[in-house]
């Protein structure tokens, strides 16, 4: 940041670069690997944004690592239930056909066994709002 500073880049321009280069690496294929990161693991993380939101370079209304994800795995979701040729679809359990004209849901699939460290299981039982 210095550097960059140096060279006379503002502080927009900055939080920009940040934003770019480093919460990009924080979060790419989160919704893999976030449900098997441990409690340290996830206070390191959000120990290093509150660093950065300190120093400016990361803004102070800028999400925290968790909502960083949650937004990552509502994406990804949104992206695989809306196209079947998703080359993830094909692991989601199959959508049950219901009968009986029930209030809407965000989903139909099937529910498969409780594991909050699958991404698959996370958001479909996330959707749900148990």
């Amino acid at each position: 940041t210095n550097l960059l500073r140096a060279h006379g880049l503002n502080m927009s321009g900055l939080q920009e670069v940040f934003r770019s280069k480093i919460i990009s690496r924080i979060t790419y294929a989160s919704p893999a690997w976030w449900g098997l990161a441990s409690k340290t693991e996830c206070n390191r993380i959000n120990a290093f944004l509150r660093r950065s939101k300190k120093f400016q370079i990361y803004h102070s209304d800028a999400p925290m690592f968790e909502d960083l994800c949650i937004a990552s795995d509502d994406s990804l979701f949104n992206k695989i239930q809306c196209n079947p040729t998703h080359v993830l679809y094909k692991l989601f359990p199959k959508q049950k056909k219901v009968p009986y004209d029930l209030r809407k849901r965000k989903h139909n699939f099937t529910l498969p066994l409780k594991d909050d460290r699958n991404f698959v299981n996370r958001i479909l039982y996330k959707e749900l709002n148990f």
